[in-house]
């Protein structure tokens, strides 16, 4: 009798060749990527690759991983690319996914529900901004993704951006919504506890504010206050209350062009 001819899935040695063919392919492509990123100028950032199969019932160690530094804009295009950063939010933890050598590590592997997950869309002219905080002055409690928040900073207001003796709190933002906490959409309790960063959506020109004042005056991390369950987001640009906006475009002229409501 004719020997029936084998499909690709009951074959052992095709599953096998499949396996590695799309491994091999995958490091490929990664490393394509490396070398035309590796060639451009400018700001890098060191982002970590899959080198060792990690099944969905094993911890990550740091030993499977591998480092490659892709340039600024490349780590902006791409959303979740873990870093020195943010490894540890992955390390010892289980993926939702088999990952396979060659794929960039993404913490979106990393986060329970992360195929169900749903965030807002981002509205035009805005954009998405981490921001550090600090989560055990003024909250007081677990912080969840979605909370409706204010943040309060102490910023250096004199001439000279290094004089402490003209610091002042600010509460530079009202009613933003928290989007990720710790780069994840489904943090542990733990993590609400002991958030060390928020993403949240801003306006383009609250953003450049944001930057500014997180660069040249900024004391310390953002102290969260939360606002009601009633309280809705505030509108792009609008995030800065009015007589704070005020000041800033009085002791800071130029800074934002546009900026004025």
């Amino acid at each position: 009798m004719a020997s029936q001819s084998q499909s690709p899935f009951t074959n052992t040695r095709l599953m096998l060749a499949g396996v590695i063919c799309g491994a091999v392919a995958a490091l490929m492509g990664f490393l394509h990527i490396k070398r035309v990123e590796d060639s451009k100028v400018g700001e890098k950032v060191t982002v970590y690759y899959v080198r060792q199969r990690v099944a969905t019932n094993q911890p990550l160690a740091e030993s499977y991983l591998g480092k490659a530094e892709v340039s600024k804009d490349f780590y902006d295009a791409v959303p979740r690319l873990v870093t020195l950063g943010s490894l540890n939010i992955c390390i010892d933890r289980t993926p939702t996914r088999t990952l396979l050598p060659g794929e960039p590590l993404l913490s979106t592997a990393f986060e329970a529900g992360a195929e169900t997950a749903t965030l807002p869309d981002i509205p035009p002219g805005c954009k998405e901004r981490a921001i550090r905080v600090d989560s055990q002055r003024g909250l007081g409690q677990s912080l969840d993704v979605g909370a409706i928040v204010s943040l309060v900073g102490n910023f250096r207001l004199g001439e000279d951006p290094n004089d402490r003796n003209q610091t002042r709190p600010l509460r530079l933002l009202q009613r933003v919504q928290v989007r990720l906490i710790n780069g994840l959409a489904n943090p542990t309790d733990d993590q609400k506890k002991n958030a060390k960063s928020i993403t949240i959506v801003l306006g383009d020109k609250t953003a450049q504010w944001l930057t500014f004042l997180e660069r040249t005056r900024m004391e310390h991390d953002f102290t969260i206050e939360r606002e009601p369950a009633t309280e809705r987001a505030s509108e792009a640009n609008k995030e800065i209350p009015a007589d704070v906006l005020e000041l800033l475009q009085t002791r800071f002229p130029g800074v934002v062009t546009g900026s004025a409501r």
